[in-house]
């Protein structure tokens, strides 16, 4: 039979859990609620086979989207919230959630790379002005799109876009 016990050894014990063990569901379970480094030993065992042992429990860390600062980057590929960290892979997805979170000023960060995109009219009444592309880092951005294509709300021209990097200018 075991024993999980919180701390270092039996003379250090913590209180924080304390599961006795059964020789037919030898199982224990328990929630940490924060971060950190916490020991545990096997008290029949800790003596004679210095049985012990650590759970490192890591931090949660939850990304939330700024809706005035999008991100997009095509060669991204993780899970996509449009934060910097976790970008958008495609400029309509950047433009639905800025457009969606009804920021009235939003700035698209577009990641150097080559985008073919299929763009679909957006309700953009909460935009103050038009949503703003631009460039993040140095390199070049080509949007594929047919022509001719307009989505309400934006500056557009039914001609080819160029986009060049912002801290050239």
């Amino acid at each position: 039979m075991h024993t999980v016990t919180s701390g270092a050894s039996p003379f250090s014990a913590d209180g924080l859990f304390n599961a006795t063990g059964a020789v037919f569901n030898p199982t224990f379970s328990y929630t940490f609620n924060d971060a950190g480094t916490f020991p545990y030993f096997c008290s029949p065992h800790y003596i004679s086979n210095n049985m012990d042992g650590t759970v490192n429990v890591a931090a949660v860390q939850v990304e939330v989207l700024d809706p005035a600062n999008v991100y997009v980057n095509t060669a991204y590929t993780g899970s996509e919230i449009g934060t910097e960290n976790s970008p958008f892979k495609t400029i309509a997805a950047a433009i639905e959630a800025a457009v969606s979170a009804a920021d009235p000023n939003p700035i698209i960060h577009v990641a150097p790379g080559t985008y073919t995109e299929t763009f679909t009219e957006a309700n953009t009444s909460s935009l103050a002005s038009a949503m703003k592309l631009q460039v993040s880092g140095s390199g070049t951005v080509s949007i594929g799109a047919t022509l001719p294509f307009s989505i309400s709300g934006f500056h557009t021209r039914t001609i080819p876009l160029k986009i060049t990097d912002n801290s050239k200018e």
